[in-house]
């Protein structure tokens, strides 16, 4: 674990010598790393402990608690450094909260009901929403080659959701939610982000865990049960024990890794980053969880990850090598930075004058 991560933006910039606002890059390297390999296989690890333990909102709490709890407790050793909330900070946080504990619960429920490839696709179609969120509301615009990878990425879970063989009509009900609180979470997230450059990335993730805990007790009382729910957490046998056990620990993993990419990407650019691992997610569903799926909706999927790629620097610049064009930044970049000969000629003309 990076302890960079628990020092507030300023800090490490000062310490780095820079001015720059963002988190390092080795320090979001590790997280871009550990975020894609925990992303990949998350969907899959939730599909099991649901199928394990069959309580969605209570196994979503044991992670929350435990991602807490460990943070917290990495605090009081003194591994990592970030004030205890107080009251004012708790209340900026609820809007933060909300947006993210929304698409996690609907996603628990959706993979009840659905297949992990179709969870995904609904994953992977946020990032139109996303974007055009990211244009009206961050002022973040979009080039031509990235567009046309997320209307590729659009049409591709089309294509799939139209071809689907396990089509669930409340399970689709679900996954719809899932796609909205997604979009609403990575908008809303990164503007409070933005405001919130002080607060360190341990601090970000241990408020976002802590205070869902409470809220997800409620509705798992209300609509679980919760004397039943942990008596079944009292019964699992041994592999249920591991996968839950497991899927706290990605939990954990994720929130840290998440909100540290978070700080590191547009709204956008961290919905695709965590949507263009998911061919590692499809070959785990099919190998690990025997997932039935038509061609045709594999096809659909394809198309939607390939349209992933376009969006991506490296899908821009093959385009654009192939297409002999540069894109917009690069033109403008040689346009108006001075060459080290014009610099040279100026430099001369001042020494005659």
């Amino acid at each position: 674990i990076n302890a960079e991560y628990g020092k507030p933006a300023a800090v490490r910039d000062q310490k780095h010598g820079t001015k720059m606002s963002g988190p390092q890059p080795i320090s979001s390297g590790i997280a871009i790393v550990a975020y894609i390999c925990i992303s990949s296989s998350m969907l899959i690890v939730n599909k099991a402990a649901v199928a394990a333990l069959p309580y969605p909102y209570f196994v979503t709490n044991l992670q929350m608690f435990v991602s807490a709890a460990a943070i917290y407790i990495m605090k009081l050793k003194g591994d990592i450094e970030f004030p205890d909330p107080d009251l004012a900070k708790i209340k900026s946080w609820i809007g933060v909260t909300t947006a993210w504990l929304l698409p996690i619960l609907a996603n628990m429920r959706a993979l009840q009901l659905l297949n992990v490839e179709t969870v995904l696709v609904f994953r992977t179609m946020t990032v139109l929403g996303v974007a055009l969120g990211d244009f009206i509301f961050l002022n973040n615009r979009i080039q031509m080659v990235p567009l046309i990878g997320l209307f590729t990425i659009t049409v591709g879970g089309f294509t799939y959701g139209i071809y689907d063989v396990s089509y669930n009509r409340e399970g689709y009900f679900w996954a719809t939610l899932y796609w909205g609180t997604m979009v609403l979470n990575s908008l809303y997230i990164k503007m409070v982000f933005i405001k919130s450059e002080s607060m360190t990335t341990w601090e970000k993730s241990f408020l976002s865990n802590l205070m869902t805990v409470p809220v997800l007790l409620l509705a798992s009382g209300y609509s679980e049960n919760l004397s039943t729910c942990f008596s079944a957490l009292m019964n699992l046998n041994t592999q249920g024990i591991l996968i839950v056990t497991l899927s706290c620990v990605m939990g954990l993993g994720i929130s840290v890794a998440g909100t540290r990419c978070r700080e590191a990407f547009s709204a956008t650019g961290f919905d695709v980053l965590g949507n263009m691992n998911k061919f590692i997610s499809i070959a785990l569903s099919r190998l690990l969880l025997g997932s039935i799926v038509s061609s045709q909706s594999l096809a659909g999927l394809i198309v939607a990850l390939l349209g992933g790629v376009l969006y991506s620097p490296l899908g821009s610049r093959l385009i654009n090598k192939m297409t002999g064009t540069e894109d917009y930044e690069v033109r403008n970049k040689k346009v108006s930075s001075p060459t080290l000969s014009s610099l040279e000629k100026g430099k001369g003309a001042a020494d005659k004058n």
